[in-house]
């Protein structure tokens, strides 16, 4: 899955938990989104028009501010950061979420990513949390996505992807893990061609009983 994010990606060392391999990439906030987000005002209920983000772990309001559509309002993770999420419309007219980490200070932290559609309807963040994903014993915020697709093939169902980042560095950095197991990185749910496919780590708790697990083999 193609991600942009709003740095270059420096790959300056490698963490080991079991079987998954973390290469951190740092990023420092330059999305306007997230500037926008800090002077928006005038948060109010969609329109019966407005896409669906029924799954999103915060709920979606429109905003009256360029150039994000809907957002959400600042929301603190369980035993972490604030988190905001901002739609923008792209050069296609398509709806690309933006993730804003916020300090306590109000001021940004740092800009997670942006996410299309990646070939289905708009992203979604279906679920926030912190839990411990590399060697280290600070908890990192982990962000499950998903894409709902449905399309003229006999496929439909929800495209996940985790994306993990590590919040723990001065400077207002935050940093990207690159998980490199394939089965825990992305899957799609559903039925593909006709075909009942399952993806098995598609909520938060299958996620933190895969890293335990990972975590007690690494430490036979």
């Amino acid at each position: 899955m193609a991600v942009t994010a709003c740095a270059q990606a420096h790959p300056e060392r490698a963490v080991t938990s079991g079987s998954v391999a973390l290469t951190p990439s740092a990023s420092i906030d330059t999305s306007p989104v997230c500037a926008a987000l800090q002077e928006a005002s005038g948060y109010r209920a969609p329109s019966a028009l407005a896409p669906d983000f029924s799954r999103s772990t915060h709920r979606i309001l429109e905003v009256t501010v360029a150039p994000v559509r809907y957002a959400s309002r600042p929301e603190r993770v369980p035993d972490g950061v604030p988190v905001q999420l901002g739609y923008a419309l792209n050069d296609a007219d398509e709806l690309e979420l933006t993730l804003c980490v916020w300090s306590d200070a109000g001021a940004t932290r740092a800009h997670a990513g942006t996410f299309g559609s990646e070939g289905g309807r708009h992203a979604v963040a279906q679920s926030i949390f912190m839990a411990d994903a590399d060697a280290d014993p600070q908890q990192e915020l982990v962000v499950l996505l998903g894409w709902a697709v449905d399309n003229a093939r006999d496929t439909s169902g929800t495209f996940y992807a985790w994306h993990v980042y590590d919040i723990g560095h001065a400077g207002g950095q935050l940093q990207r893990l690159k998980l490199e197991d394939e089965s825990l990185v992305s899957g799609f749910d559903g039925v593909r061609e006709g075909e009942p496919v399952t993806y098995p780590l598609r909520d938060e708790r299958a996620f933190k009983a895969y890293l335990q697990d990972l975590q007690a083999r690494r430490l036979k």
